[in-house]
């Protein structure tokens, strides 16, 4: 069994590594979108007209790390 946890080490790194990016990403786009619903209206006209807008760019992350569609919360 140790021998198997050796071989496998390395891997587990790898394995733990990209965990760690998927949910700091998710958090990301939780905290942009959370911010942006609640201060939208706050934001600067000309950023608005951005191209591609940030839904879009949102939803690029999303589908680059494997990320479903993330519920509103209630008021």
């Amino acid at each position: 069994m140790v021998k198997d946890a050796e071989r496998f080490a390395e891997e587990d790194k790898k394995r733990r590594a990209g965990a760690e990016a998927k949910n700091n990403a998710e958090s990301l786009i939780h905290t942009t979108e959370r911010q942006l619903a609640d201060n939208g209206d706050k934001v600067d006209d000309s950023l608005k007209d951005e191209q591609p807008p940030h839904p879009v760019r949102v939803s690029n992350t999303r589908a680059a790390c494997g990320i479903g569609v993330i519920p509103s919360r209630s008021p």
